[in-house]
């Protein structure tokens, strides 16, 4: 109790305060709370004591606290008993803002103190809640009596006298004062057919025998009669006599014109139908149904239902109605399976049923539509045998399709692959130019094929999207690096911007966006004579769905008229018909493109002018994943901070690009668009004691190229400690030791990746030494670390000689089999490192041979890695190859570089990078 506290002769007393259900409050003259008990503290959310010395309008909703500060002092002025909220609603506030009703007790008292009120306030919420429901029950009553359209009677057995409401007088036709009071008076109106069948039902009721529930016609003041059900309970007094029975009428007129109208209905319903009790007697049946079931008229009503149901499925059928009468709704039964009925004669027939429960006044029951559904199983039969037809077609088309790959990719492998073996020996120089002009062809045909069998496998459904993790630079580095040659034998400069704030790795299909930007980028190189092609990717800020990532490929090429954009994307069709002519291509690789994008949940379009260009532009969605482990390389990016650089290029798309990425990794770079500019930056920045340690220069530059520039600086003493490294846009013979002569010491390719001239800059300035590097020009493969006995398994002689060639100018010792049982029985004698298998093969096929390769190694243990070398490129032939149990797969045209790759990767994943000979040897002994 604080010093506002009311004081109490004894502890006992509020002790009995606390004891009150009802909240009490003892205030003074100024409104101050002196004592609250703990119903009071509990109903209004306060802690105890808390109330204490408070306004007593902390109770009172904000709204009407002035209100309520008048009231106290006009009561203070003439203090009384008084009771409120008796006949208003008066409300109160919790603490936590809750406005609810109570009722207040006020009584005015003095005190040694002085002046106080005791105030005792009820929660009135039930009270109200109770008195608002008891309202609305009387209004529905009220209601439910004024919309009511029965009749009430009560009828005193003893005297005969009955008491008729105005409604039972007025559904009959009469005013209150027309019809008597009397029994009579009700018996003289009952139709004589129904006089008997009344009081039967009177006497057995007033007999305790049964309830009075039964229908009759009453004839109207009109003279016409309608019918009416009636209801009544007799009361009997304490020595068993009927003294009164009350009750009431109800006009069913029209419920029996329905029920006469749902008769016809049913009957004259196409539809079998029946009418089920409770105990699943059929009450009901039309001509559908008696001419379904071969039954005669009248004939069905009466039976239980189980009589159209086939023997076996009588029990579970019972179990069906009981559950459907334990939960009516409209539904159909046995939906997901075949139900059959069964006819008089035994016989069976296919059916639907749909029940729907009917309330009446004598019961549930239930109506069943039962439809013979033999037409449309047979229809449904002929659909699904088509569907199979269609599938057989597809698998036709698909077989066909692989068929085709393996047949034009075979010979096709046989000429590129000789081509370039030819080509790498050494030739007059008419000699090479036609053979490069057959490599050349026979690229093209390939290009085309790919195509063409890519749109088909489209149409087919026969692509699907993969989702692995991959590096968004290198992915697209790694693509440009592809196309650069075709460009700069063009001399066009391909340039490749990537936003910073684009994630480094994503997962998605990076194969199907290799194709797309594959496409692109070479329809710009081949629409474009002069200039440049720049492909930029940026991104949108991460969400929920993931990154939107938008790919730009804009090119200084012909361009494509206004009416042609629309239709630039449908397969087939080029802007032009005669630009088939004059650049070649199927008119396939935008649609294959576009297909690819909307599969990938994205949008492509284009923007373009005749004779200004075109911007290609495509955007998928696709989810950010983690860096693997080994991304070492972009963490030593931080030894470049504050490394002076010097970028020479007479692009200014690239020396852009250039800029951006060396200051990405905090590198200070001068930029020079030619060869002259250049020295004089670098005297200056001697000059001014900042010399540019690192200069990075495009060789195919005018007026001063990339090798001139290089020698000045050699020649130039203050200058000659300059480290250099050269990016190229094309390889000429003697590029290598031009870059050896002139101490560059690293030579890269435009488009150059991110993660290569970081390596490229970083071991650059690691080397102190200052001596020249090797050139990174590309130079023929490199012999392996050791020769390998392969077994090349392959029924095509030119594919074979190919193959045989290529692996043996690597120094590998090359054993021949034509088919996969020549295979098997070359390793029964001889063990060998690694196996090449062809997949179509006479007398025993790649899989099966492989097959039994694997079984012969279960058996005896080894391994000897096999890779698929086939002309199959549809969906599934890799997963196929691997899950025969083969190593990897590689598609045919086999180019050299890739089957190196291949070998070398697929060695360098066996355990412990050994090869196992000795183990494969014994494995594979029949």
């Amino acid at each position: 109790m604080n010093e506002f506290s009311f004081r109490f002769p004894d502890v006992s007393t509020m002790q009995l305060l606390n004891m009150l259900q009802d909240a009490l409050f003892l205030v003074d003259r100024q409104g101050r709370i002196q004592v609250a008990n703990q119903a009071a503290e509990q109903l209004f959310g306060y802690a105890p004591g808390e109330l204490l010395g408070q306004s007593i309008e902390i109770i009172i909703p904000e709204r009407l606290r002035q209100q309520h500060i008048h009231q106290r002092e006009a009561f203070s002025a003439h203090p009384h008993n008084r009771g409120m909220g008796s006949s208003q609603n008066l409300l109160a506030l919790r603490r936590g803002g809750t406005e609810f009703p109570v009722d207040i007790s006020l009584s005015p008292f003095e005190t040694a103190t002085g002046f106080h009120v005791c105030a005792i306030v009820r929660d009135m919420t039930r009270y109200w809640q109770q008195e608002e429901a008891l309202r609305a029950s009387e209004e529905r009553f009220s209601l439910a009596v004024r919309g009511s359209s029965d009749g009430i009677w009560d009828w005193n057995v003893l005297t005969g006298e009955v008491f008729y409401s105005a409604r039972f007088k007025e559904l009959i036709g009469y005013r209150d004062a027309e019809f008597p009071n009397l029994f009579a008076s009700f018996e003289s109106h009952l139709h004589p057919e129904d006089h008997a069948t009344v009081m039967t039902a009177l006497r057995d009721h007033l007999d305790g025998h049964a309830s009075y529930d039964v229908e009759y016609r009453l004839r109207t003041k009109a003279g016409v009669y309608r019918w009416f059900r009636a209801r009544g309970q007799v009361i009997w007094d304490a020595c068993g006599r009927a003294t009164r029975m009350a009750g009431s009428i109800t006009d069913i007129t029209d419920q029996k014109r329905l029920q006469q109208r749902f008769e016809l209905a049913v009957q004259a319903s196409p539809v079998a139908l029946l009418m089920l009790d409770a105990s699943r007697r059929i009450v009901l049946a039309n001509q559908a149904a008696e001419t379904l079931f071969d039954y005669p008229a009248g004939a069905l009503v009466g039976r239980s239902v189980d009589a159209l149901v086939p023997e076996e499925a009588r029990e579970q059928h019972a179990a069906y109605l009981a559950s459907f009468l334990a939960a009516p709704a409209v539904r159909t039964m046995a939906a997901n399976r075949r139900l059959y009925a069964q006819r008089r004669d035994g016989s069976r027939v296919a059916v639907e049923v749909g029940l729907s429960p009917v309330e009446t006044d004598d019961g549930l029951f239930v109506l069943c539509g039962v439809s013979d559904i033999t037409d449309r199983l047979q229809a449904i039969a002929a659909v699904e045998q088509a569907r199979q037809a269609a599938e057989s077609a597809n698998r036709a088309k698909s077989d066909f399709l692989a068929n085709m790959s393996h047949e034009i990719r075979t010979p096709l492998n046989a000429i590129i692959g000789m081509t370039e073996l030819v080509l790498q020996s050494e030739l007059k120089l008419l000699q090479q130019e036609y053979l490069t002009t057959v490599l050349e062809s026979g690229e093209s045909l390939l290009s085309i094929i790919n195509e063409i069998l890519d749109f088909a496998r489209i149409e087919a459904g026969k692509i699907d999207l993969i989702e692995t993790p991959f590096d968004v630079r290198e992915t697209i580095g790694d693509i440009l690096k592809s196309l650069a040659f075709r460009a700069h034998c063009k001399g066009l400069e391909l340039a490749c911007r990537i936003a910073d704030d684009v994630p480094e790795f994503l997962q998605g299909d990076p194969v199907r966006l290799r194709q797309i930007i594959v496409n692109l980028v070479g329809n710009a190189i081949k629409f474009t004579e002069e200039g440049e092609i720049v492909l930029e990717v940026t991104s949108q800020p991460q969400n929920e769905s993931g990154v939107v990532v938008h790919v730009a490929v804009s090119d200084t090429g012909i361009g494509i008229p206004a009416d042609k954009l629309a239709s630039i994307f449908e397969a087939f069709e080029q802007a032009d018909t005669s630009t088939t002519r004059h650049f070649g291509g199927t008119g396939l690789g935008l649609a294959i493109a576009c297909t690819l994008v909307e599969m990938m949940q994205g949008r492509i379009w284009v923007e373009s002018a005749v004779h200004q260009g075109s911007t290609f532009h495509f955007s998928v969605t696709l989810q950010v994943a983690s860096p693997p482990e080994a991304k070492r390389l972009l963490a030593d990016a931080g030894r470049l901070r504050g490394a002076a650089v010097l970028v020479v290029d007479d692009n200014a798309t690239n020396r852009q690009i250039l800029e951006l990425i060396v200051t990405k990794w905090g590198m200070k770079p001068q930029c020079a668009g030619g060869g002259e500019e250049a020295l004089a930056l670098l005297h200056q920045g001697r000059k001014a004691g900042q010399p540019l340690p690192l200069v990075l220069t495009d060789i195919n530059m005018p007026k001063m190229d990339g090798f001139a520039l290089a020698e000045q600086i050699r020649q130039d003493p203050s200058l000659a400690d300059a480290r250099i490294i050269a990016l190229t846009s094309g390889i000429r013979v003697d590029d290598s030791q031009r870059c050896e002569e002139l101490r560059i010491s690293m030579h890269l390719m435009k488009p150059v990746k991110q993660a290569e001239l970081l390596h490229a800059i970083l071991s650059v300035l690691a080397d102190s030494s200052n001596s020249a590097a090797a050139s990174r020009a590309p130079e023929a493969p490199t012999q392996p670390a050791r020769p390998m006995r392969i077994l090349l398994v392959e029924d095509g002689l030119a594919n074979r000689k190919l193959a045989q060639g290529l692996l043996e100018r690597r120094g590998h010792e090359v054993t021949v089999a034509e088919d996969g049982q020549q295979a098997l029985d070359r390793l029964a004698h001889q063990s060998f490192d690694l196996i090449l298998m062809d997949l179509q093969m006479p007398v025993m096929d790649g899989f099966d041979a492989t097959r039994e390769i694997r079984n012969r190694e279960r058996r005896s243990g080894g391994h000897v890695p096999i890779i698929a070398l086939t002309a199959h490129a549809l969906k599934d032939d890799r997963q196929r190859c691997l899950d025969a149990g083969m190593d990897d797969y590689l598609t045919k045209p086999i180019r050299a570089q890739m089957l190196y790759d291949t070998i070398e990767s697929v060695m360098a994943s066996r355990p412990g990078n050994t090869l196992e000979m000795e183990s494969s040897k014994t494995a594979l002994r029949a």
